[in-house]
């Protein structure tokens, strides 16, 4: 009879160690994908490569959640044409808002290599994608109504955002909804820095429709400025500044066993909230010297 018993609760363990495995298995769609990014002048192959790779990104989560995939040719003309400020805060803004559709677990690099192609040089990157889609419920009428970066001594935004390199700017921001202001920076290649709230400076709700800017006039009087610098080497650099409104506060990045965070680890972070509790915005601009 014991033996029976010690047999049944062992039958029982192993299924319940294989559930996860078979629900998981389930859940998960397995999908191949493909991104392009130049490397131009002004672009190392390690920042051509990340951004490549985030396109791949891109189009699995499209892929993977039912939306149409198009070609990379856009993405590969995109950059050749110029508009590289665009290019940068709109794949930031895909990532960011297919995190509410779909979650990337695991990816695979097929193929990764950089070549030429009409004098023109580009990095090509395949991936097999396991991605996980999420409840696709509607998110409400939950957003950022304003998100703008500019200068600290000019009064209005340019349209086309330059700033010069050591420049002192700052971020303003409005939602319909009262809600917590959270403010990364992310870099062209994908890396990614919470800029607010910080150690200095917690996150306090905001009133609907009321703007608010980082740094404001007392936050600066402290000491507190925010500058942008060109990555060493480089004479420009494409970034972007990520505005995320929360009706909860939430504190994205946290684990400090992750280093040097990207756009991914946030959409991971992202994907397990309600997507009817946050809304974004990203801002391009380019810093020069």
């Amino acid at each position: 009879m014991k033996t029976n018993v010690s047999k049944q609760i062992l039958v029982f363990v192993i299924l319940i160690l294989f559930l996860p495995v078979f629900a998981f298995a389930e859940d998960v769609k397995i999908v191949e994908a493909e991104g392009k990014a130049m490397l131009g002048y002004d672009t190392t192959r390690a920042q051509a490569e990340a951004k490549a790779l985030n396109n791949a990104i891109k189009n699995a989560l499209l892929e993977a959640v039912g939306f149409e995939v198009t070609s990379n040719d856009f993405d590969y003309q995109a950059e050749a044409y110029g508009s590289n400020i665009n290019y940068n805060s709109g794949i930031v803004s895909s990532l960011v808002t297919l995190s509410s559709r779909g979650i990337l677990v695991k990816k695979e690099i097929i193929k990764d290599e950089c070549n030429s192609k009409d004098n023109q040089f580009y990095c090509f990157v395949k991936i097999k994608a396991y991605v996980k889609p999420l409840n696709p419920e509607r998110r409400g009428n939950f957003r950022i109504s304003i998100a703008q970066v500019q200068r600290v001594d000019k009064k209005t935004p340019a349209r086309n955002i330059v700033f010069q390199d050591n420049d002192e700017i700052r971020v303003s921001t409005r939602a319909n909804k009262t809600s917590y202001i959270n403010i990364f920076s992310v870099s062209q290649d994908g890396m990614i820095i919470k800029l607010f709230p910080n150690d200095y400076f917690e996150g306090e709700a905001v009133p609907a429709n009321k703007e608010f800017i980082f740094p404001d006039d007392s936050q600066r009087a402290l000491g507190l400025k925010l500058r942008v610098r060109t990555p060493e080497k480089l004479s420009r650099a494409v970034e972007s500044i990520l505005i995320i409104a929360t009706k909860e506060k939430v504190d994205f990045l946290s684990d400090k066993a992750i280093e040097t965070p990207t756009i991914t680890d946030l959409m991971r972070e992202l994907s397990k909230l309600d997507p009817s509790l946050w809304a974004e915005d990203t801002v391009g601009y380019e810093v020069s010297k």
